[in-house]
């Protein structure tokens, strides 16, 4: 009885623990879904006002008076290539390493400095970056911030890829071998398909920080022609204006939508197992 009862209360903080964590995901999406539907004087109302009759004009304005589909269109190109680009070097110097450096020293020092890699903030590298950028001529491109943003990326990819080429069974690569086929085709066509899911889950943890970043944007910008939509969040801020909060909530709510979206098509992947299938008795 002591044990049941014991359970019984475990499972119960195990339910609240859930709900705080979506009540702490799920509130600030709502409260920016309503900021977005109200007037800026409605916005500081007391008490909160509840967008009956929605308005949708902040909206309207993103796009016809600040160009918010330039800032959309330069976040996903940019975001979309760095993904690509972080994957393919990263899933190759991870699956490198863990097939031909593991318990070597040299692969342990190159794996060890990827991993100080990833501690080193951005805003070291900002001065370096701008310099670099600024001598060839790429300030206010997006190329301004793919350079960078890949630079950061890759060895995150390398780090988190390379556990689970560790955990794939050499066994599958040595059937495909001893059956005709070369390394590359092994890699390319066994390998890779087979640990998806985790190649999956860090190209949307890369997308998602590629998405946000804000400094280097800030710094390697001018325009709208290479702006992303983080710099257009902060520029409803301003002496005349003060913060305008309806516009800065509506940018917010579309701002998470691609991420949304992306995540949404490819949820298949993130379910199925690093070789299911691949071995039959």
């Amino acid at each position: 009885m002591h044990i049941s009862s014991s359970r019984s209360i475990q499972k119960g903080l195990v339910y609240v623990i859930i709900l705080i964590a979506i009540l702490v995901t799920i509130v600030p999406v709502l409260e920016a879904v309503r900021l977005s539907l109200l007037e800026h004087k409605e916005v500081f109302s007391l008490p909160p006002k509840i967008p009956l009759n929605p308005n949708l004009e902040n909206y309207v304005l993103l796009f016809s008076r600040y160009k918010a589909v330039y800032f959309f269109k330069n976040s996903i190109i940019i975001a979309s290539i760095v993904t690509v680009i972080s994957l393919l070097a990263g899933s190759i110097a991870s699956y490198s390493l863990s097939r031909y450096y593991s318990g070597k020293t040299a692969g342990s020092v190159f794996f060890t400095a990827v991993g100080y890699l990833l501690f080193i903030p951005p805003v070291v590298t900002l001065l370096a970056y701008f310099e670099i950028m600024s001598s060839l001529k790429l300030i206010d491109s997006i190329f301004a911030l793919i350079i960078p943003y890949c630079g950061f990326n890759v060895p995150l990819a390398v780090w988190f890829l390379k556990g689970f080429f560790d955990q794939f069974p050499r066994d599958i690569e040595d059937s495909a071998l001893v059956d005709g086929c070369s390394r590359v085709g092994v890699f390319f066509r066994i390998v890779l398909p087979l640990v998806m899911p985790g190649i999956i889950a860090v190209g949307i943890l890369i997308f998602i920080m590629s998405w946000n970043e804000f400094l280097l944007a800030s710094f390697l910008t001018r325009s709208y022609n290479s702006q992303t939509v983080p710099i257009l969040i902060a520029s409803f801020r301003s002496i005349a204006y003060g913060v305008e909060y309806e516009k800065i909530a509506a940018a917010i709510v579309l701002s998470i939508m691609p991420a949304l979206a992306f995540s949404f098509f490819i949820r298949k992947y993130l379910v199925r197992g690093l070789t299911a299938g691949a071995v039959r008795g």
